[in-house]
């Protein structure tokens, strides 16, 4: 293949990993923007505890590791490869940081429906110890075998066009820089998010259908169970994707779908929070559970002023 063919080549990857990237940017920023009434009136103005601390952390990492920081690898002319590298590397620990605290909060909510079952109070923390410990060994080995590219905006017509007589060789024009490729172990992360969503979905599919044949399945019941199970299928597509891309696509395009994947976990875990924050000051609510145990994970009404 020709150096104009793998340079067009390249560029097209480049341009539809960018188009990827500012689009999850947008929902990102269109998310916050509808929701954040919400967020101002359930959160905000509820007291400081753990479960408002994760909120937050998970809800305002997005802005840092996928828009600022992304984006500025994307659009950032003239970019170093070092700094290129130093921001992919912070992106991609608050990646698989941010995801983390948001199933925290997604199995807080899991712990509580199961009216805090001493088998899942057990089972759970080392559930998710296995597999977010693993998740962060290959995200430490992966890492540093990711190989990074700039992106060259053209190519000279003539060799001598980028060399000045006074200095020497120049660099080629460029604009942002993506990663092209690092170990095929990447993978291993995503089947264990997808294996996590799947196993926490399936525990909340039996509660769902536990609550239906004891007769309380309304009200808060009902949509604590039909938005957990949704919300994990939606999750476990994603991942599922990542692992597909991962496998299949060129080193380019390996990350295409990981930025989507990132900003739905704290994108459906707002969207949770505020759900359950919203219709437990309704008295009936919380027939078919017991509000002590919302409260007691930072979930219920008290912790609304």
């Amino acid at each position: 293949m020709t150096t104009n063919r793998v340079h067009e080549t390249s560029a097209r990857r480049f341009q539809a990993a960018t188009y990827s990237d500012t689009a999850v940017a947008a929902l990102v920023a269109y998310d916050y923007i509808i929701t954040l009434p919400d967020e101002i009136e359930l959160v905000w103005s509820a007291r400081w505890n753990l479960t408002k601390v994760l909120y937050l952390l998970q809800r305002y990492m997005p802005f840092v590791d996928t828009v600022a920081l992304v984006l500025h690898n994307d659009f950032t002319p003239g970019l170093g490869y070092q700094q290129c590298r130093n921001t992919y590397d912070i992106s991609g620990w608050m990646f698989v940081i941010g995801i983390a605290l948001s199933e925290v909060l997604l199995t807080l909510r899991l712990w509580a429906v199961w009216h805090k079952d001493y088998r899942l109070t057990i089972g759970l923390p080392i559930f998710f110890a296995v597999c977010w410990g693993i998740i962060f060994t290959v995200m430490a080995i992966w890492l540093p075998s990711m190989t990074c590219e700039l992106h060259i905006t053209r190519l000279p017509h003539d060799p001598m066009e980028t060399c000045d007589p006074t200095v020497g060789p120049q660099p080629l024009p460029h604009l942002g820089c993506y990663v092209s490729g690092g170990s095929s172990i990447l993978f291993i992360a995503w089947v264990l998010v997808m294996l996590y969503d799947g196993g926490t979905m399936s525990l909340m599919v039996i509660s769902g259908i536990a609550s239906y044949r004891s007769g309380v399945h309304r009200g808060l019941v009902k949509t604590i169970h039909r938005d957990g199970v949704f919300y994990y299928i939606v999750l476990f597509c994603f991942a599922l994707a990542n692992v597909v891309t991962t496998v299949v696509l060129p080193g380019e395009l390996q990350a295409i779908v990981s930025s989507a994947e990132r900003v739905m976990h704290p994108i459906l875990t707002s969207r949770v929070i505020h759900s359950i924050r919203a219709k437990a000051s309704r008295p009936s609510a919380w027939i078919g559970f017991d509000e002590q145990n919302w409260n007691d994970v930072g979930l219920g009404v008290n912790d609304i002023p």
